[in-house]
């Protein structure tokens, strides 16, 4: 299970707004995916159950993604 830690207006967990995505990938490691949006001049990572947005290479903000998980019995 993933705990997040919300500090409103200044972070989620390490993920401290304004950092760049540099820092973040340095302290934190590569994300599981990256999206560029040249539309909406932004970029998103996702990792850790949460969606990064960047927009002028600055952290500016995280979406905490539901987890959904599926248990069988057989």
């Amino acid at each position: 299970m993933i705990t997040f830690e919300i500090n409103p207006f200044t972070s989620v967990n390490d993920f401290k707004f304004g950092l760049t995505q540099s820092a973040i990938a340095k302290k934190n490691g590569k994300p599981f995916k990256v999206e560029i949006d040249n539309i909406m001049e932004e970029i998103r990572e996702y990792r850790e159950g949460s969606q990064l947005t960047f927009i002028k290479n600055k952290l500016v903000d995280v979406i905490i993604k539901k987890m959904k998980c599926l248990f069988l019995t057989i």
